[in-house]
């Protein structure tokens, strides 16, 4: 039996993210000729008061030689009260299930009780990432309106992470800063 204290256990749901084929016109594209799918694992969190409603991931988009690569994640969360910021994070790994970085956002904004739609946008700087075949996106930390402040468990989100690479360290949950990039990555 648990004991009483024990913090309830992170579950997670599985989504088929999409083609990892990205079209960067002219009839180049990362990952062309490929006819595998990625994988969005998603994990929640029950002792947070803010959840990612069913799955989230990256879609990855070329904008051209100006702007570069850019991922995008729309999504929805639910709140069990209302919330002042919250921290998404999105773990990629590559298709032999190399950790290549970890993407996130910081969300300072205020968020009533109930579902909210969400868009989380990152520059993305090399095919490597581009061309990611999993993801693990999950809540890290919550701030309430009141004041409180909640963090994930990171144990769990690594046991989670493992399963896709025995490799990943704790330090891979904490998201890299990227070259010529400021505030969230």
């Amino acid at each position: 039996m648990p004991a009483a204290d024990a913090a309830p256990a992170i579950s997670s749901t599985r989504a088929d993210g999409g083609s990892v084929v990205t079209d960067l016109g002219d009839g180049i594209a990362v990952n062309k000729g490929s006819s595998r799918r990625r994988q969005w694992i998603t994990l929640h969190d029950p002792s947070l008061p803010l959840d990612i409603s069913g799955s989230a991931g990256i879609q990855t988009e070329w904008r051209g030689t100006d702007r570069g690569y850019e991922g995008s994640a729309t999504y929805t969360v639910h709140a069990n009260e209302p919330i002042s910021a919250f921290e998404l994070r999105v773990m990629l790994f590559d298709v032999w299930g190399d950790f290549l970085r970890t993407c996130s956002d910081k969300e300072t904004r205020d968020i009533s009780a109930g579902d909210t739609p969400i868009t989380s946008d990152w520059t993305i700087y090399d095919e490597s990432e581009v061309g990611y075949v999993y993801s693990v996106a999950y809540v890290a930390r919550v701030l309430t309106a009141s004041g409180k402040t909640f963090q994930t468990n990171d144990d769990a989100v690594l046991a989670e992470a493992r399963k896709i690479s025995a490799l990943v360290r704790k330090e891979d949950l904490t998201p890299q800063k990227s070259p010529g990039k400021s505030g969230s990555n």
